[in-house]
């Protein structure tokens, strides 16, 4: 099995209950949120530039596993930003469906990072491409 491969199946576990435990936490704070259920994640080698990636229609996260092999901090920055972020999108869509699709990071987004989750409505991360 290639290094990818297993690391893949070692961390996809870690992030599903990371994102499971953002994911009530969410609900707990938006209660119209707990008729979703939390979005899979799926660990995607080939992501190179992109950290992660909501298919908000299948309620899916893919997260790249490169990142999370390039170094603990990003490893750390993945289960603290990326994956949160990708969350808000799904939440978004969930919510208010596809009023802000065409950008992705309009004010509702923004509303969920920013009074939801207490992070920053960044929209775009500063990890080198791998």
């Amino acid at each position: 099995m290639s290094q990818l491969k297993a690391y893949a199946a070692a961390a996809q576990p870690v992030l599903q209950t990371t994102a499971q435990k953002i994911w009530r936490m969410m609900q707990y704070k938006m209660p119209e949120l707990q008729q979703f259920d939390c979005p899979d994640i799926i660990m995607n080698n080939r992501l190179r530039s992109t950290a992660g990636l909501c298919y908000f229609n299948n309620n899916r996260i893919d997260i790249g596993t490169k990142f999370c092999l390039h170094s603990r901090e990003y490893q750390i920055y993945i289960q603290r930003i990326i994956l949160p972020h990708e969350l808000a999108h799904q939440a978004d869509f969930n919510l208010f469906g596809l009023s802000e699709l065409k950008c992705g990071h309009g004010k509702n987004w923004e509303y969920i990072m920013t009074n939801i989750l207490n992070l920053p409505a960044n929209k775009y991360h500063k990890m080198e491409r791998v």
